[in-house]
């Protein structure tokens, strides 16, 4: 996967929003019903086939909505 795609850009981005909002990985990790590690490998740069359902939660975690848009592109 290229270092500019968007679930690249959307796991940087949730990694700086989770430190904002100062959740530790714990915490994360017991709303995602999953272990710390976990949450570590699906915020992993290196590994693009994680769920993004699980991101979608995250991303509500840290007190954000992820909204996705589908747009035409010129041509």
């Amino acid at each position: 996967s290229y270092d500019w795609s968007p679930l690249k850009q959307l796991k940087r981005s949730l990694k700086a929003k989770l430190k904002t909002a100062q959740l530790s990985l714990r915490v994360v990790a017991d709303a995602l019903n999953t272990s710390p590690t976990q949450v570590m490998r699906l915020l992993d740069d290196k590994r693009t086939s994680r769920q993004i359902v699980q991101l979608f939660q995250l991303a509500e975690l840290a007190g954000y909505r992820i909204k996705l848009q589908l747009q035409k592109s010129v041509a």
